[in-house]
C-alpha cells in the first residue's frame, strides 16, 4: 500500500512538473535578449580632427538606425524550429534533462521502496524508524531540490522539492494510518503544516504545480486523518482558511486556476459531510448554512475581483466561478425548505442581495434572473403550505419581495436608464407573481371577494405608480397595463370565475397595445404567444365539457368569452390609422381575428354540447337535436362572418367563414345524413341551404353594387 500512494504521488507530480515546464519553455522563447552593444569605432588619432559636419548636413533630417533584430533565447521553446526539424542534439539533450530525470528518480524511489519491504517483512525495522526513515528521505530531498534550484537547475530542483514533500505528506499519513504511532490531531496538524510549506514553496518559486499540490494535500487532509465523529465546526472553519489562502495565491501570483481547484473540492467536501453526520434536527441547519453564506461571499468576492481583472483566464474562471452562488441558492433552498420561517426570511434577503447587486452592476438580466430564483421557491412553498397558519407569513413574503424588486426598478428609471427588455419583463412578473402568491395563500382561508379586493388593491397600486412616473419614465405606461390586467382578475375572481387563462389574456392585450402606441414589434409577438397560451389553458380545462343548464352561463364558457373578447380588442387595437398598415401588423391582426372565430366555434359547440348533455336522459332526440343545433350554429356564424367581411372589407375573415361552410357541408352529407332522421335531417338541410342561398345573394349584390369600369387593386375581393 506504501509503495502504491507513493507511485501514485509521483505519478501526479510528473503530470503537474509538464504543465509547469511547458509554461517556463513558452515564457523563454518569448524573452527577448538584448543584443550585445555594438564595437567601438577605432580611436582617432588626437592628430587628426574630427570631419565638420555641413550646416545643410546638419539641418537635414538623419536617417535612423536599423532596429536590432531581437535574438530569442538560446533555449529553444517546444514548437521551435529546431524541434520541427529533427535536431538530434536538442533531442538527445531533451532525452537527458528530462525523461533521464524522471525514470531516475521513479528507479530510485522503486528501489528504496523495495528495500524498505525487503527490510520489513525481515523485521530489521520497527515501525517508528521506517516512518522516520521516510521523513528524513523526504526532507533531504527537499534540501536538495532547493539548493539545486538555486543554483540555476531550477525544474530538477523543483521536481526533487515536490517529490521530497509528498514523501513527507504519505510518511506522516502511514505513522498515524497504519501503524498509529500519533493521534488524529496532531497528524493533521503536520499535514497542514506540510501543505502550506509547500504553498510557501510555490509561492517563492512561482510554481503553479507545486500550488496545485498544496491546494490538493490540504484539502485532502480532513479526508485522510478525520475520525468516525462529526466536527463541523472544526472542519468547516478549515476550510474556510484554505479557501481564503488560495485565494491570496491565485492573486498574488495571477493563477485564477486555482480558485477552480478550492471552489470543487469545497463542493465534494460539504457534499461529503453532508452525506455522512447532516440530520434536520436541533439549529444544525441554521449553522450549515452560516458556512455556506460565508463560502459564497467568499467566492462572490473572487467574482467581484475578477471583474476588475484584465486577464482573459480570469474571465473564463468566472464564467464557471459563477456556479458558487447557484449551487449556494440550491443547496440553500433545499436546507431551509423544512424551516418556514427561515426561508421565507432568507428568500428576502437574497431579494435584496440581488437587487444592490444588480444596481452595482448595472445589469436587467441579473433582477429578472434573482427574481425567479426567488419566487418559484417561494410559490412552492406556500403551495405546499396551504392553511391558515401560514398564511400571515405568505402575506407578508410574497408582498415583501415584490416590494424589493419594484423598489429596485424604480431606482432604475429615477436614474434617467433606459427601460432593457428584462425589466419591461420584471414590470409585469413580478406583480403577477407577488398576486399568484396570496392567492394560493389566501384561497380557501377567505372569501372570492377578499381576493377580488386584493387584486383590485394591486391594480390601484400599479395605476398609482403610472401616475407618478409617467412624466419621469416612458416606461411607466407598463405598470398601466399591469393594472388593467388585475381589474379583469379582480373582476373574474369577484365572480368565481377561472382568472389564470383570461390573466394571461388581458396580459395579452396590454403588450399588444403598448406595442402598437409605442412601435415594439416584440411587445406585439409577445401578447400573441400569450394569446396562444391562455387558449391552450383554456382548453385543457374546458375540454371535454361539462353539463350546463343555461348556454353561455357556464365557468369555462364566461373565461372562453372573455379570451374571445380580448382577441377581438387586440384586433381593433391592430387597426389601420392614416398612415395604414404595413404587412406584419396586417399579418398580426389577420391571425387574431381568425383565431378568435376559431375560438367562438369551439365554444359555441362546447356549449351545445354541455346543454344537452343534460338531458340526454330526459329527452329521447337530444342526440338528433345536438347535431342540428351544431350544423345550424356554424352556417350561421359563418354566414354572419362574411356578412362583416364584406361591411369591413376584411378578406381574411370571409376566408374562415367559407372554410367554415366547407366543413359543415361536409358534416352535412356525411354525417347529418345517416345519422339525422325525420323532422331533423329536414331541419338541417333547409337551415343550411337557407343560410348558403344568402350569403350568396350577399355576394351577388356586392358585386351589383360595384362602380361600372372600377378596377379592382391587386389582391383585394370585389366588392
Amino acid at each position: 500500500m506504501d509503495l502504491l500512494a507513493l507511485v501514485l504521488a509521483l505519478i501526479a507530480l510528473y503530470l503537474v512538473s509538464r504543465v509547469q515546464r511547458d509554461v517556463d519553455a513558452l515564457r523563454r522563447s518569448l524573452t527577448i535578449v538584448h543584443p550585445p552593444p555594438p564595437l567601438e569605432s577605432p580611436r582617432r588619432p588626437a592628430s587628426e580632427a574630427p570631419p565638420v559636419p555641413v550646416e545643410a548636413d546638419r539641418l537635414a533630417p538623419q536617417p535612423l538606425p536599423p532596429p536590432a533584430p531581437a535574438r530569442l533565447s538560446s533555449a529553444a521553446a517546444p514548437g521551435s524550429r529546431e524541434v520541427a526539424d529533427g535536431n538530434p542534439e536538442l533531442l538527445e539533450r531533451r532525452i537527458g534533462e528530462r525523461l533521464l530525470l524522471y525514470a531516475g528518480m521513479l528507479v530510485l524511489v522503486l528501489g528504496v521502496a523495495f528495500f524498505l519491504r525487503y527490510s520489513f517483512e525481515r523485521d530489521w525495522m520497527s515501525p517508528a524508524v521506517r516512518v522516520v526513515l521516510g521523513a528524513a528521505s523526504g526532507g533531504v530531498l527537499v534540501a536538495a531540490g532547493r539548493r539545486l534550484a538555486r543554483r540555476g537547475f531550477r525544474q530538477y530542483g523543483l521536481f526533487l522539492s515536490g517529490g521530497g514533500l509528498a514523501v513527507l505528506f504519505l510518511s506522516v499519513y502511514a505513522a498515524y494510518a497504519f501503524y498509529e504511532l500519533i493521534g488524529a490531531l496532531p497528524t493533521f496538524a503536520f499535514l497542514a503544516a506540510i501543505a502550506a510549506a509547500t504553498a510557501a514553496l510555490a509561492d517563492r518559486e512561482a510554481s503553479l504545480p507545486l500550488a496545485l499540490m498544496a491546494v490538493c494535500g490540504g484539502f485532502a487532509t480532513p479526508f485522510l486523518v478525520g475520525g468516525g465523529e462529526d466536527a463541523q465546526v472544526a472542519l468547516f472553519s478549515y476550510d474556510a482558511l484554505l479557501i481564503a489562502a488560495t485565494t491570496y495565491l491565485a492573486f498574488r501570483q495571477r493563477w485564477p486556476w486555482l480558485n477552480l481547484a478550492s471552489l470543487s473540492f469545497t463542493v465534494v467536501t460539504v457534499a461529503a459531510w453532508a452525506g455522512q453526520y447532516y440530520t434536520d434536527t436541533g439549529f444544525q441547519f441554521l449553522r450549515t448554512e452560516l458556512f455556506l453564506t460565508l463560502y459564497c461571499g467568499m467566492f462572490v468576492a473572487i467574482l467581484r475581483a475578477n471583474r476588475r481583472s484584465l486577464d482573459p483566464r480570469a474571465r473564463v474562471v468566472s464564467l464557471v466561478l459563477w456556479c458558487a452562488p447557484l449551487l449556494y441558492h440550491g443547496a440553500s433552498v433545499a436546507l431551509l425548505f423544512p424551516h418556514g420561517v427561515a426561508l421565507l426570511v432568507y428568500l428576502i434577503l437574497v431579494s435584496v442581495a440581488v437587487a444592490v447587486a444588480s444596481l452595482e452592476a448595472g445589469s436587467a438580466a441579473l433582477r429578472v434572473t434573482g427574481w425567479a430564483l426567488v419566487t418559484l421557491p417561494q410559490l412552492i412553498w406556500i403551495a405546499f403550505h396551504h392553511d391558515a397558519t401560514w398564511v400571515t407569513a405568505a402575506v407578508i413574503s410574497s408582498a415583501g419581495v415584490w416590494i424589493i424588486f419594484f423598489a429596485t426598478q424604480v431606482r432604475v428609471l429615477l436614474r434617467d436608464e433606459a427601460a432593457h427588455g428584462p425589466d419591461v419583463a420584471l414590470a409585469h412578473a413580478c406583480g403577477m407573481g407577488a398576486f399568484a402568491g396570496l392567492y394560493i395563500a389566501l384561497d380557501g382561508a377567505t372569501s372570492p371577494g377578499r381576493i377580488a379586493a386584493v387584486a383590485l388593491g394591486f391594480a390601484l397600486a400599479n395605476a398609482g405608480i403610472w401616475m407618478a412616473l409617467r412624466r419621469t419614465a416612458a416606461a411607466a405606461v407598463h405598470w398601466l397595463g399591469v393594472a388593467c390586467v388585475f381589474v379583469v382578475i379582480a373582476t373574474l375572481v369577484g365572480f368565481e370565475g377561472r382568472w389564470v387563462e383570461t390573466m394571461l389574456a388581458a396580459e395579452a392585450v396590454v403588450m399588444v397595445w403598448l406595442g402598437t402606441s409605442i412601435g415594439r414589434v416584440s411587445f406585439r409577438r409577445a401578447g400573441i404567444v400569450l394569446f396562444i397560451v391562455s387558449a391552450v389553458v383554456w382548453l385543457k380545462v374546458a375540454v371535454p365539457p361539462g353539463a350546463t343548464l343555461v348556454i353561455g352561463f357556464s365557468a369555462p364558457a364566461i373565461a372562453g368569452a372573455v379570451i374571445i373578447a380580448c382577441l377581438y380588442v387586440a384586433g381593433w387595437q391592430l387597426r389601420p390609422d392614416a398612415r395604414g398598415l404595413d404587412r406584419a401588423v396586417a399579418g398580426e391582426r389577420a391571425f387574431v381575428l381568425v383565431a378568435a372565430s376559431v375560438l367562438t366555434v369551439v365554444l359555441v359547440s362546447m356549449e351545445i354540447d354541455s346543454y344537452w348533455a343534460v338531458r340526454r336522459e330526459s329527452t329521447v332526440d337530444a342526440d338528433l337535436a345536438r347535431q342540428l343545433m351544431l350544423s345550424a350554429s356554424w352556417a350561421a356564424y359563418a354566414g354572419l362572418l362574411i356578412a362583416v367581411g364584406m361591411r369591413y372589407h376584411y378578406p381574411p375573415v370571409r376566408y374562415f367563414a367559407i372554410a367554415l361552410f366547407a366543413l359543415t357541408l361536409v358534416k352535412v352529407f356525411l354525417y347529418d345524413v345517416q345519422s339525422l332522421a325525420g323532422i331533423y335531417r329536414v331541419l338541417a338541410f333547409l337551415l343550411v341551404g337557407g343560410i348558403l342561398l344568402l350569403v350568396s345573394f350577399l355576394y351577388q349584390r356586392s358585386r351589383s353594387d360595384a362602380v361600372p369600369g372600377q378596377t379592382v387593386p391587386p389582391g383585394e375581393p370585389d366588392r
